[in-house]
């Protein structure tokens, strides 16, 4: 990564979005060569991103990629915790656009659901057993559990 990202993407409107869904990409894969070679970039390039500024959307993914990678990000906790609104929720925060046209896309639904999951993750002690978890087979069966359902359609 060459920080090429850092103005957002053709498609991702911030660097966290881009920071994010590699992190999601790592998350899903199994691949130990992917993770060799991704995780320990993706870690400093975050780091590099705390305490930046965001929107509500960008500062929950800087979180959540930050807790991925095992970095506890306290500095952006403070400023999501900050724009939460009265009723509750987080207003909008913008997540993709189309290409060069510039038009932006979010979602107030979305951008509370990063949030809360981004407070709730940081709000539990984290025991990282090694770097990544790759699934193990023991008596045929998998070690793979069930995502919940909040965090799958994220």
């Amino acid at each position: 990564m060459n920080r090429a990202y850092l103005e957002g993407t053709r498609y991702y409107e911030t660097p966290e979005c881009f920071l994010y869904f590699i992190s999601r990409l790592l998350s899903r894969s199994g691949d130990p060569d992917l993770h060799a070679l991704l995780k320990p970039l993706l870690k400093e390039r975050i780091q590099e991103r705390i305490g930046a500024e965001g929107d509500s959307s960008a500062l929950s993914m800087r979180i959540l990629t930050c807790d991925f990678v095992g970095i506890r990000d306290e500095v952006d906790l403070r400023k999501l915790l900050a724009l939460q609104c009265e009723d509750g929720g987080w207003e909008i925060g913008w997540i993709y656009k189309f290409g060069a046209s510039g038009i932006c896309i979010g979602n107030r639904g979305l951008s509370t659901a990063l949030a809360i999951k981004a407070v709730e993750t940081m709000s539990q002690p984290r025991h990282r057993v090694s770097e990544f978890s790759m699934p193990t087979r023991v008596g045929g069966r998998s070690n793979l559990r069930p995502q919940s359902e909040t965090f799958r359609n994220l």
